[in-house]
């Protein structure tokens, strides 16, 4: 028996996604699912709220949690494994007072893992700088310090904005690096990789912590494609919006991807400035904007300029959400466009 353990939010807006869904989420039917509170109240915005939030789950969701465990085992439904979201580093204080065997997932590749683990290790943001900031020669090239043992040499440029000494993220920063201050109380690692793709990355994590690759995890069709109807992970938290038949009277190559991710918001400026760009290269594209909870899923195009949609009409296409990896694996996306939505 498989437990879902997530907010009560997410879960109202996963059954609200699931009309919007590309397949009847088959792979949720033999798991049950449970809820923890956030500690938010339904009015506020959980996006807008972000830093609130993590602190209000840390509190509030962590006693829920120790308690959903409690009322299983009373019920005779005994917890036998947690495996938890790299960002819920209370987690495994909860499990080690049940004597449970706790599983850190991590999402990425190893390799972001190993610098996220040396930044955390050498922890001043102006020391990350020095190691990795691009310094000039006399000749005025480009020179590098290699700090990673498995990994090439970086630029700085290769790293996450967070990571630089101008980071605008301050509170990111901290959820990134947070995530290995109880590493050490995990008995796995669970990476979203394999073995023949990072086989030095794996083997330096592996030397001080077990470590299981579980990768790539994304549908089946999207691999070896011996399952075509495999194309959905199953479960959403926006209605998605079926793009396939619009993506399929383009040609191949001609469409440009722009996404935003599920967590920064666009002010209006900032989509009017967008839209003008889109509009300058003169090329067809796809573009998502994911709106905010507080705002109805049907306004995706509110903060648009007047005629933008009319103009672009068959050129351009502005969904509020929909399937990526179908997006991105479809003949006619020329170019993922992903923008940094909460810098100048």
């Amino acid at each position: 028996m498989v437990t879902f353990v997530t907010t009560e939010k997410v879960k109202e807006r996963m059954a609200q996604a699931r009309d919007g869904a590309a397949s009847a989420n088959s792979a949720l039917q033999n798991i049950r699912i449970e809820t923890i509170s956030d500690g938010l109240t339904d009015d506020q915005d959980r996006k807008k709220s972000s830093d609130t939030e993590i602190d209000l789950l840390k509190k509030f969701g962590s006693v829920s949690f120790e308690h959903l465990i409690e009322r299983l085992n009373a019920q005779g439904q005994r917890v036998s494994c947690i495996v938890y979201d790299s960002f819920l580093d209370w987690v495994p204080l909860i499990a080690k007072k049940f004597v449970i065997p706790v599983a850190f997932f991590w999402t990425q590749a190893c390799a972001v893992y190993s610098i996220y683990l040396f930044s955390k290790i050498f922890l001043l943001n102006i020391y990350i700088f020095l190691i990795f900031r691009d310094e000039e020669d006399e000749s005025g090239n480009d020179m590098n310090v290699k700090v990673i043992s498995e990994l090439p040499e970086l630029y700085s440029t290769d790293l996450p904005s967070f990571l630089q000494s101008s980071n605008p993220y301050p509170s990111i920063l901290k959820l990134a690096l947070d995530q290995f201050n109880i590493i050490s109380q995990a008995t796995w690692i669970l990476e979203n990789s394999f073995t023949e793709l990072e086989v030095a990355e794996i083997k330096s994590i592996d030397s001080f912590i077990r470590i299981r690759t579980v990768g790539p995890l994304v549908p089946s069709s999207f691999l070896e494609g011996n399952n075509p109807k495999d194309i959905d992970v199953g479960a959403h938290l926006w209605k998605t919006t079926n793009c396939m038949s619009w993506l399929n009277t383009k040609e191949e190559s001609t469409i440009k991807y722009v996404s935003f991710g599920s967590l920064p918001i666009l002010s209006k400026d900032q989509i009017h400035e967008i839209e003008f760009g889109l509009k300058a290269t003169g090329h067809s594209f796809l573009w998502v904007i994911c709106q905010s909870d507080s705002e109805e899923e049907n306004d995706t195009t509110q903060n648009l300029p007047k005629g933008f949609l009319e103009e672009m009409s068959g050129k351009g296409l502005v969904v509020p959400w929909c399937l990526q990896m179908m997006v991105l694996s479809h003949s006619s996306i020329a170019l993922w466009m992903e923008f940094n939505a909460r810098e100048p």
